[in-house]
Order: C-alpha cells, then sequence, then structure tokens
C-alpha cells in the first residue's frame, strides 16, 4: 500500500469518527448542561463541544489535508506527523483554558469597558450600513492582529509564550491552534477595548473570527503555493512559512493574519514568493515533540506550556 493510499485511508476514517462524535456529542453535552443547572462546568463541557467538533472546521481540515498530500511545501510534514499529533493535542486541551482563565480575564476587561469607559460605543452599523462597517470591523480586527503579532515578536517576555506556536517543526493547518493561553490574553489586551468601542453586532463579530480562524488556519498549512497575485493582498501558506523560517534574515517579516497590506504598509515584508524554508525556533532548552504516542504528546504538551514560565523566570535572574 503505498504511502499517500495509507493517507488518503486514515483522513477518511478520521472523517468517519469525527462526524460520528459531531452527531453524538452534541447532544450529549446538551443534556449534561441541562442535568448540571447550567453551571459554570456545563458552559465549558458545552463551549469545548461547540468549539472542538464544528463540522464546518472539520471539513476544511480534511480538505486541506489532502491538498498537502498533492502538493506539499516539504515532504515530511503535514497533518499526519509526530507534530500533527502534537498539534492535535493543542487543538482539544486549548479550549479548556480559553473557557475559563481567557474568559475569566475578557470578563475583567468587560468591567473595564463598564466601568471607566461606560461603555460607550460608536455606531457603526447605524452610520454606515451593515456591509460597510463589517468591513471596517474586519479592517481593524485584522490590523489589531498584526500589531498584536508585531508586539509577541518584539517584547522578550512576550517572545518566550509566542516561541510555542514557532516550535513547530512540520507545519499543517492544525498548527494554528499551538497557541499557548497566556498569548490569547495579550491579544485580548490589544483588541478587546477598541472592538468593543467599535460597537460591531455579535453576529458581525463572530462572522469574523470564523473567517479568521478559517483563513490562518489554511496560511498553517503545509503547502506550495503563493496564491499567485492574490499575495499582494492576503497572506499565503508560503508567506507565512517564511514568518516561521529557521533562516534568521527571514526573522520578524510577515506578521500578517488575513491582509498581507499592513506588512506592505510597515515594511515588514518578505519579498521572496517562492522560498520555502525549514521552520521552528533556535532554542535548544525547549521541549520538542518526538513521539507521537498519547501519553508522550500528552506529558510534551504540559511541558510546553509551562516552559515560557521557566524561561521567563530564567531571564530575570540574569
Amino acid at each position: 500500500m503505498s504511502r499517500t493510499l495509507r493517507h488518503v485511508l486514515l483522513i477518511a476514517a478520521l472523517a468517519v469518527v469525527l462526524v460520528g462524535l459531531a452527531v453524538a456529542l452534541p447532544p450529549l453535552t446538551e443534556r449534561f448542561h441541562a442535568w448540571d443547572g447550567g453551571s459554570f462546568l456545563g458552559d465549558v463541557v458545552k463551549g469545548w463541544s461547540l468549539t472542538v467538533l464544528h463540522p464546518a472546521y472539520w471539513a476544511v481540515l480534511l480538505i486541506v489535508g489532502l491538498l498537502e498530500l498533492r502538493w506539499p511545501a516539504r515532504r515530511g510534514e503535514g497533518l499526519f506527523t509526530v507534530g500533527g499529533a502534537q498539534d492535535l493535542v493543542w487543538l482539544l486541551l486549548a479550549p479548556l483554558f480559553a473557557l475559563t482563565i481567557v474568559a475569566g480575564y475578557v470578563a475583567l476587561l468587560q468591567r473595564l469597558y463598564e466601568g471607566p469607559l461606560g461603555g460607550a460605543a460608536l455606531d457603526v452599523d447605524g452610520t454606515l450600513g451593515d456591509v460597510a462597517a463589517f468591513v471596517l470591523a474586519f479592517l481593524l480586527a485584522d490590523f489589531f492582529m498584526w500589531f498584536s503579532h508585531f508586539v509577541r515578536h518584539k517584547v522578550p517576555t512576550l517572545w518566550r509564550f509566542h516561541q510555542v506556536h514557532h516550535s513547530q517543526r512540520m507545519m499543517s493547518m492544525l498548527t494554528d491552534n499551538r497557541v499557548h493561553f497566556f498569548e490569547a490574553m495579550v491579544s485580548a489586551t490589544i483588541a478587546y477595548i477598541p472592538a468593543r468601542l467599535l460597537g460591531l453586532s455579535n453576529e458581525a463579530a463572530v462572522a469574523i473570527a470564523f473567517l479568521t480562524v478559517f483563513f490562518t488556519g489554511f496560511t498553517h498549512a503545509n503547502l506550495r503555493t503563493n496564491l499567485g497575485p492574490a499575495r499582494y493582498l492576503v497572506v499565503t501558506p508560503q508567506s507565512h512559512r517564511v514568518h516561521h523560517s529557521t533562516e534568521e534574515p527571514h526573522w520578524d517579516h510577515n506578521f500578517g493574519a488575513v491582509l498581507s497590506v499592513w506588512d506592505r504598509l510597515f515594511r515588514t515584508q518578505w519579498n521572496g514568493a517562492h522560498e520555502y524554508p525549514t521552520i521552528g525556533i533556535p532554542d535548544p532548552d525547549f521541549p520538542l515533540e518526538h513521539d507521537p504516542s498519547p501519553t508522550s504528546v500528552l506529558r510534551t504538551y504540559g511541558r510546553q506550556l509551562l516552559y515560557p514560565f521557566r524561561a521567563v523566570l530564567a531571564d530575570l535572574r540574569r
């Protein structure tokens, strides 16, 4: 049996399992939520199910996984590697932090917004109309993502947490989930208040969030494409691979999330559009994954989660 056929069969098996979970788990979590009386634990279980088992995300993941087999940026990377197994653990466990620690932190920002700022907001939808308001909100959100990313590279303490994401050596669409919960708090600090001041409707905010999740997943894929002329407008798998490069000249370039216009505007865009470098970080002490077994990837996940705190303390002692 060829390697490609094995991968296709693995993808098909994974699809069957995920469809089964997507059908079976939501009713079970709803029952648990009702039985639990809508408690905090019930909210976490329900939120985890809705986040991790979203059928549209897995449909895109499987399609991109097949494309990675046909047009890989570099062979030996992609979903079906030890790096992909490690990223899968991040996908499964990261929502637990997002729904607890990060959600609690956002609640504090909400108090700041409603307290000193008095809940002030612009009526963008009413002034510009739904479509123009959505476009404006998307542009501002994308800029704040660019700025947040730039800051996490330039501030040494924040880089310690961001290097968890850059530690991946086998890029795939799942790599977008390898993000430390402290990073989410940093991003919320930079973007939350401006987003609320804009007064964007909840439906539009959710649409922007889903658009960003799908697109940034795609740009992390192990795909050999720069999207041709579209690269002058949006981030591509090729340009984001350069951002993750192990080659020093590539460092501190291509910070964009969806649009590449911010990098071009602020002169942080790497212009080579046909380069597919190796990826990773130069830190020899970082706990990288080597074994795809469940116990090993879980143990490595815990070490990767704790490493930035240890590294920051070591930096302060120097």
